[in-house]
């Protein structure tokens, strides 16, 4: 890539990523729903709620992201969201979790992480 645009393409990615999420909804052949995220941080060698699945609904986890190695994300009656442990998983076609699950990220570490999810929310 040339001088001029890597730092051009540098600059579009960064603006991009500092979009505000916004929910979506999505169809087709998938699953239909609504797209949403979460995130937060989590405290050292703690751990902190980052959503629970609305009772009537169900969420389908497609992505988790930490920021520090050996993070983890476990739901209250599902257990342990199996990760990879690279900075972010995805999941397809993603991790059925029922109405009222607990989601809560784990950080073994001896620093503050950030823990962030994505899926879809259906009825």
């Amino acid at each position: 890539m040339s001088r001029t645009i890597r730092p051009s393409v540098t600059l579009l990615a960064l603006l991009l990523l500092a979009l505000p999420a916004a929910a979506q909804h999505v169809g087709g052949r998938g699953v239909r729903g609504l797209v949403s995220s979460a995130s937060t941080m989590v405290p050292v060698q703690g751990s902190a709620t980052i959503y629970t699945v609305p009772q009537g609904n169900h969420f389908v986890l497609t992505q988790t992201c930490f920021s520090g190695g050996g993070m983890g994300l476990s739901g209250q009656s599902f257990g342990r969201v199996v990760t990879d442990f690279a900075t972010c998983t995805t999941y397809v076609p993603g991790v059925a979790l029922g109405p009222g699950e607990i989601l809560t990220c784990d950080n073994p570490n001896g620093g503050d992480a950030h823990c962030m999810i994505t899926g879809v929310l259906t009825r």
